[in-house]
């Protein structure tokens, strides 16, 4: 009887022994698993374009997305890490743009952030100053509440990299309304529209090295901390 116990243990120990776990491993975008959501999500940072279209190149030769996921991520630390709910969303690259835009927006609105940042760089043939952030015609100037509040966000963002980028001043002062015709202009139109305050920021002209591409690209932190303070100045004060 003893014999016959002993060998009904061994048979389940070696059943055990056989067991195997499997291990589902997601695939991620770099930077992606890295950041500390906060619950209640209020800023949304969208990078622009995809790994496969990565979007214009800096004088580094870094992509507009390589670029601006890891600025993205930055912030979203920073943010999560002062009690300030924020998300980083990717465009999806097996889409088109129509779709994306439909994705990333859906997502934001699901999610209730109150606020949208689209991450990108501008490049030109000549050299070119100060920075450009667009914003949508449609539902630009008034919520629902009637208050300021794309055009609001914009300003904040144009005033701290002004300040603490050192850049050239424009003389529109660097917000410009667009269609959906414009490039980046649906996904702005599809943010605001969900009554976001939604902006594009183009901080400088990166593909030739000039003082004002190197304070960006040689000196990150300087501009996470811009788009972190704008960010907090807005949600402070709308």
């Amino acid at each position: 009887m003893f014999s016959k116990f002993i060998s009904w243990l061994n048979g389940i120990f070696e059943k055990k022994s056989s067991l195997k776990i499997t291990v589902h491993h997601e695939t991620k975008t770099p930077y992606e698993d890295v950041v500390p959501y906060v619950m209640g999500i209020k800023i949304a940072l969208v990078v622009g374009h995809t790994v496969d279209h990565p979007g214009a190149l800096n004088y580094l030769g870094e992509s507009e997305n390589s670029f601006n996921s890891f600025i993205a991520t930055k912030v979203a630390h920073e943010l999560n890490g002062q009690g300030i709910g924020c998300k980083v969303y990717r465009r999806d690259k097996n889409l088109s743009y129509s779709k994306q835009v439909k994705k990333v927006s859906k997502e934001i609105k699901k999610d209730g952030a109150s606020v949208a940042l689209c991450l990108h760089f501008n490049s030109f043939k000549e050299s070119a100053h100060g920075c450009e952030v667009l914003i949508s015609k449609d539902h630009a100037f008034f919520g629902s509440d009637k208050t300021l509040f794309s055009y609001t966000l914009a300003t904040y963002v144009v005033q701290q990299l002004n300040r603490r980028m050192g850049l050239k001043k424009r003389s529109d002062d660097g917000v410009l309304s667009v269609d959906e015709n414009h490039s980046g202009g649906k996904m702005l139109s599809a943010l605001q529209s969900n009554k976001c305050a939604a902006v594009l920021v183009e901080p400088v002209f990166a593909n030739l090295r000039t003082t004002e591409s190197v304070a960006f690209f040689e000196n990150k932190d300087k501009y996470i901390n811009c788009l972190v303070n704008s960010c907090k100045m807005y949600l402070k004060n709308k």
